[in-house]
């Protein structure tokens, strides 16, 4: 049973919320278009040859060498869980990460024009668009030189030192053997491979995270929004940027600031992971508007609120917005309204012609959007 005043705040907010909040209590505590050819060879590796060899760690994936440079005061524990890979984690603390799932049978003509062909043009975007931060990709490809998709992969993984490669099913392997680790990995095994990217949110190496879809460009009105957010104290970062974006959370179009409420996250994750045993084709999207979202739009878990797996609260409670979101054409969509306290900010950056954030720039083209979602400087863009 649970002390009076927690049952009071479960119940000034909606069973949904309750639910979420007990979930997450219950693990723990809850606290404050480019492709290859088929017989390319493998590239050269990328990162710098002249580092001296103390300063960097050589992979032994792919078997081109790939040198990721070393900073001794940022390395990792030793001993800590790999939550990506050896190569991830000796990259050490307070990483910025773009997160990716992978996943499909690359000799699938449409499941290869899809996604393996984006991922050149991913990873020459982020370097150039997001400097200093790691792609990491998400996968279950069997690690088979035969396989095509393992040779996208390696193609991507060598030539830029940017590009991080986890492999799921290694991941659930490791964790079956570290009695340590709170997880089933038999719920790793049967996760949604659309969420797999949301493994990142427990990995305390990771200070911010921004999840992106792999069949999406990345164009600089998304950049904009995201450096508005960056300096702000919001948590959770939010976008929607065409008429169809209609959900409350996209799964390719949001951030979170691990950083600043890692616990809280952590939980979060563990609740997604549950809820994503299955192969519904929308359950990454659906788990984070019924999980994420009741805790998002609320900021419950600061100094002004505390609970742990004992039950323990301080003496008040106030609710405080902990999300950012960007829309251009929901910011008065009643259904989206009534569920957040929170001020929509309109896209800092112009829309350049036809493209959208979360699209390949070459369908759904966007409408004229409301002059109420419009900067209040330029209400003259119709496309905003």
């Amino acid at each position: 049973m649970f002390p009076k005043p927690l049952q009071q705040l479960f119940n000034r907010h909606n069973a949904r919320l309750t639910l979420i909040l007990l979930a997450i209590a219950s693990f723990g505590l809850v606290v404050k278009n480019v492709s290859f050819e088929e017989n390319e060879l493998m590239p050269e590796c990328s990162a710098d040859d002249d580092l001296p060899e103390e300063d960097f760690y050589v992979s032994s994936l792919c078997n081109c060498g790939k040198k990721i440079p070393i900073q001794s005061n940022e390395t990792a524990e030793p001993d800590a869980f790999q939550w990506c890979s050896a190569e991830s984690s000796v990259r050490g603390h307070h990483q910025r990460i773009v997160t990716y799932a992978l996943f499909g049978n690359a000799h699938n003509a449409s499941v290869f024009r899809r996604y393996y062909s984006n991922l050149r043009n991913i990873s020459l975007t982020v370097e150039k668009q997001y400097p200093g931060y790691v792609i990491r990709i998400y996968h279950n490809v069997v690690d088979d030189p035969d396989s095509e998709g393992y040779r996208q992969l390696c193609n991507v993984y060598c030539r830029y030192p940017n590009v991080d490669l986890c492999s799921v099913p290694e991941l659930a392997d490791r964790i079956g053997d570290n009695s340590t680790t709170p997880i089933d990995p038999v719920l790793i095994r049967g996760l949604n491979p659309r969420m797999y990217r949301y493994l990142v949110m427990l990995d305390p190496n990771v200070d911010l995270f921004i999840s992106r879809d792999v069949d999406s460009l990345i164009f600089q009105r998304e950049v904009d929004a995201v450096r508005q957010w960056l300096p702000s104290n919001y948590t959770f970062h939010l976008m929607r940027d065409h008429k169809g974006h209609g959900s409350i959370i996209l799964a390719g179009m949001f951030g979170v600031k691990l950083d600043q409420r890692r616990d809280l996250v952590e939980g979060l994750a563990r609740a997604l992971i549950l809820s994503g045993q299955n192969i519904i084709g929308h359950q990454d999207q659906a788990s984070l508007d019924r999980i994420v979202w009741p805790v998002a739009k609320y900021d419950v878990i600061t100094n002004l609120v505390l609970i742990d797996f004992y039950g323990l609260i301080n003496d008040f409670i106030r609710v405080n917005s902990d999300q950012m979101a960007h829309d251009s054409y929901h910011c008065q969509n009643p259904y989206i309204v009534k569920t957040s306290v929170l001020k929509v900010f309109p896209f800092p950056t112009k829309r350049n012609g036809r493209y959208y954030i979360g699209g390949a720039g070459h369908e759904l083209y966007p409408e004229i959007c409301p002059i109420a979602c419009r900067p209040p400087d330029h209400q003259d863009w119709e496309f905003c």
